[in-house]
């Protein structure tokens, strides 16, 4: 794996306009950001942030 880049979220589009996103909190905020500088909209994201748990 490794870094998010926005590269990785060029084509983040889906037919129902949706675009779901479950990480660790760090990860999710991250890969949230690189979604709306891509030109998605807030509204669009959907985000499921979780912790390690121990």
């Amino acid at each position: 794996m490794g870094r998010l880049v926005a590269n990785d979220f060029t084509e983040t589009h889906r037919p129902d306009g949706v675009i779901y996103v479950r990480e660790l909190a760090g990860v999710a905020d991250s890969a949230t950001e690189l979604l709306i500088g891509a030109g998605n909209p807030p509204s669009a994201i959907r985000v499921e942030r979780f912790g390690l748990s121990g």
